[in-house]
């Protein structure tokens, strides 16, 4: 089974480094580069409240001495860069430059959100740039939607780079015939950890559990009751996933197929 945020939550994270350089983020996967990975450390603002990052947000956010060529190597990997946006540069992130003083602080409020950080932390913990977001251009919007759905669906088209994943999609793809990636809806696919996600709902079913709910139900050995006991999920959650049409983020042949084969009764 794969360990999800809940059972990390029990672990007390170490306090991220003073500062990290180009080596840092050389050692990042290819998924925690977008920041694809469960908190790893946990950095602190003026008043000491902390907050559990990625990798990728803690070698931005202490880069020091190491900001400016750590800025420029994240704007490359998301092909982007500070300049004007145009026809001879059309991924640049400003339609127009914010003043001076706030310039770095946008590009680096960009790579936050880009990296899946939600704007009451951006804010909070880094710099408030709110005024200046209607300087972005449409290419620095679509990266951030863009990296997002890379994140949701990076999981079901690289299963062995999670484990425990692999093994529950094989079981599906086994009942459904129905690929990883179409398993769900497009731009429904349930997070992969809970701080990527950006709903403050206690209940959000994350990826592994969501698959986990779907393997009973095809195999027909358990009702939604009992597949929500055994998770120790209230059974709304299973029903929203499941059974509800208007709520379920299961694609149509996928719910279709789930709601043939659910065990029927209490």
């Amino acid at each position: 089974m794969l360990e999800t945020s809940r059972l990390r939550a029990i672990r007390e994270l170490p306090l991220a480094k003073s500062e990290y350089g180009i080596e840092d983020f050389e050692r990042l996967t290819p998924a925690e580069r977008i920041g694809l990975s469960e908190p790893k450390v946990y950095i602190t603002s003026g008043d000491k409240q902390k907050l559990e990052v990625t990798m990728a947000v803690a070698i931005l956010a202490n880069s020091g001495k190491n900001r400016e060529s750590i800025i420029q190597t994240f704007l490359k990997q998301f092909n982007l860069n500070a300049e004007l946006y145009g026809k001879e540069n059309p991924r640049g992130i400003f339609l127009k430059f914010p003043p001076d003083t706030a310039k770095e602080n946008v590009v680096k409020d960009v790579i936050y959100c880009i990296l899946g950080v939600n704007q009451e932390n951006r804010v909070y913990f880094f710099a408030d740039v709110k005024n200046y977001m209607n300087l972005l251009s449409g290419a620095c919007k679509e990266t951030v939607s863009q990296v997002e759905r890379q994140r949701k669906e990076f999981p079901l088209e690289h299963p062995e780079e999670f484990p425990g994943l692999g093994e529950t999609l094989d079981e599906i793809i086994k009942y459904s015939r129905v690929e990883a990636i179409d398993i769900f809806k497009k731009g429904k696919i349930p997070p992969m950890f809970s701080g990527i996600g950006r709903t403050t709902n206690k209940e959000q079913l994350l990826l592994a559990e969501a698959l986990s709910m779907i393997v009973p139900a095809l195999n027909g050995r358990q009702n939604v009751a009992q597949i929500a006991r055994e998770r120790r999920k209230p059974v709304d959650v299973a029903r929203s996933l499941l059974t509800n049409r208007n709520t379920s983020p299961l694609a149509p042949p996928m719910f279709a197929l789930v709601n043939e084969r659910l065990k029927k009764g209490n």
